[in-house]
């Protein structure tokens, strides 16, 4: 699992995974994002944990530059 970056919208670096109120009906359960803890920022959901990461940290990475 990679690490997960900075929050674009607070800066803040206390993220972790979670999971989302989306079902994931292709592969049961619910749907994971990224959730921010010092602002409540969340990640799009999606079918796995690297996947909420990477998708998490390309928002980092758009909202720095």
């Amino acid at each position: 699992m990679s690490e997960i970056a900075a929050c674009p919208f607070c800066g803040d670096f206390d993220g972790e995974v979670g999971s989302t109120a989306c079902p994931n009906i292709a592969k049961g359960g619910f749907k994971k994002a990224v959730y921010c803890n010092a602002c409540f920022g969340e990640g799009p959901p999606c079918d796995t944990e690297d996947e909420a990461i990477a998708a998490w940290n390309q928002r980092a990475k758009a909202e720095a530059a």
